[in-house]
């Protein structure tokens, strides 16, 4: 689970009591404004709100292992200001869904990015 922090809180399912907190980091550096988890193939995808980012994270030791530039994948905006905190940017990429082999009948998980096409 993600409040938007560097911090990871891992859950138990049956009670939701939290199990463990990860620091995530990149070059050492804690990566603020995590958002839409993902478990994939034994890392966490996260958006990192408001980039155009996503990092792959090691869900043991926290550091970030890789990223995902998404730059260019939405049409620019018509040139309005911005929306803030809570309506989010036109351009936020949101969310990340995955489907593991099983479920997409598939030789690897498919993941998919949705734009910003509707408010919170």
């Amino acid at each position: 689970m993600s409040d938007g922090t560097p911090r990871l809180r891992f859950l138990d399912p049956a009670t939701f009591a939290v199990r463990r907190v990860l620091e995530v980091t990149d070059a050492g550096r804690p990566v603020e404004s995590l958002n839409e988890l993902e478990f994939v193939r034994g890392e966490v995808y996260a958006n990192v709100w408001p980039t155009d980012w996503i990092v792959r994270i090691d869900p043991v030791s926290g550091r970030v292992v890789s990223r995902v530039d998404l730059t260019g994948l939405l049409a620019p905006t018509s040139g309005a200001a911005p929306r803030t905190w809570p309506t989010a940017s036109p351009t936020m990429r949101r969310p990340i869904a995955c489907s593991s082999p099983a479920s997409c009948g598939r030789d690897s998980t498919r993941c998919a990015c949705a734009g910003a096409d509707r408010e919170w």
